[in-house]
């Protein structure tokens, strides 16, 4: 198929896709280019672009050709994204955030072509205050058979929920972010956070954002209202992480900053994340609380705390490329199919890195 016979509108998406997954601004492509930057402009509006430009853009973008044949996919809109940190974020790295959340349907379609993945069964609920979200998380808990117990997987537990999970390389700011896309929830994780701990609040917090939050705009949102989302995301990752009862049972207000220590291994949580649950439960005072905070800070653990383990991995992606492996599908026959770069399913699926050999850890400089 020649190229021109493709919808510019389609093509245009694309390109502006590719653009910012690599952090680029279109002023830098179009000089990469030398063209005007209003031209460059006018193919990302849909106009009409030639076979051989088109090639020029896929080498400067690092992509195949095929990447913009692939048919219609939309660069997701901020609003659509709620980053816990957005203001400390550099415009590249939100770009590439932007990026790798509008590829992940793409890669979900790859998936379904071996998998029957989970269906979604994320709830819709509201809450006016943190009692309620209590209420709601002891609902999800009763629900999936977990009660009361201590979490062993927080990734088992969204995707049973039928959560797509991916991962991004991004700036240590960023956290993670979740989203809806045609009915499908997502949560893309940051790679570069290496404390398990850590990760599994950012992953609940996120599921707390797809149940209490799903019709909210993060750009049509007083400062207050973005406070307020972000504190009942977080008393959602703290009671489905540490449950009231069974929490308060264990706790001592007696506790030192070792014994939470020693305590994080029954919860699979941080010492900040216990101390923040122990005095939003009012186990302990607001005074004790920050002298415990103030502990973790002091020992530099509000990082990465000793000790912690690694990000936990997704069950669904390993049961992909374990069937892929069975039929004789190479990660980069899946790279080729999807039309993208194989060093976008290194990033946004890790695990496929242990699929391969001879694999080079270096991705595309981006930014």
């Amino acid at each position: 198929m020649s190229l021109i016979e493709l919808d510019p509108k389609h093509i245009a998406s694309r390109i502006q896709i590719a653009r910012s997954w690599m952090g680029k601004s279109a002023p830098e492509v179009a000089a990469q280019l030398n063209i005007a930057p209003s031209t460059y402009r006018g193919y990302e509006s849909g106009l009409s672009i030639n076979d051989s430009v088109l090639e020029q853009i896929a080498a400067i973008l690092n992509v195949p050709v095929k990447f913009f044949q692939m048919g219609p996919l939309s660069l997701i809109p901020s609003g659509e994204l709620s980053f816990r940190k957005r203001v400390r974020l550099k415009s590249p790295f939100v770009m590439h955030v932007r990026a790798v959340s509008s590829f992940l349907s793409d890669l979900v379609i790859e998936q379904e072509r071996l998998l029957d993945l989970p269906k979604v069964k994320v709830p819709y609920a509201r809450a006016s205050g943190i009692v309620e979200i209590e209420d709601i998380v002891k609902n999800i808990r009763n629900d999936l058979s977990i009660v009361d117990a201590p979490l062993k997987s927080a990734l088992d537990l969204v995707e049973s929920l039928g959560v797509s999970v991916f991962w991004v390389t991004s700036d240590p700011d960023f956290d993670a972010v979740s989203f809806w896309s045609e009915d499908r929830p997502y949560i893309l994780i940051n790679e570069t956070h290496k404390d398990g701990y850590r990760v599994r609040f950012s992953v609940l917090h996120e599921l707390g954002h797809l149940v209490l939050h799903r019709h909210s705009n993060a750009t049509d949102t007083y400062e207050d209202d973005a406070v307020r989302l972000e504190r009942d995301a977080n008393a959602f990752a703290s009671a489905m992480l540490m449950p009231a009862i069974p929490f308060t049972y264990r706790f001592s207000t007696h506790w030192g900053l070792m014994d939470i220590f020693e305590e994080r291994v029954h919860w699979r949580a941080s010492c900040a994340a216990i101390v923040r649950r122990a005095r939003d439960l009012k186990i302990i005072s607001e005074e004790r609380y920050r002298q415990l905070y103030i502990g973790i800070s002091t020992k530099g653990w509000r990082k990465r705390e000793p000790g912690a383990p690694n990000q936990e991995e997704s069950r669904v992606h390993r049961f992909f490329f374990d069937e892929a492996g069975e039929i004789g599908l190479t990660t980069d026959q899946i790279a080729n199919q999807a039309g993208s770069p194989i060093s976008w399913i290194y990033e946004t699926m890790p695990i496929s890195r242990q699929y391969l050999s001879n694999y080079d850890l270096d991705f595309p400089q981006r930014f």
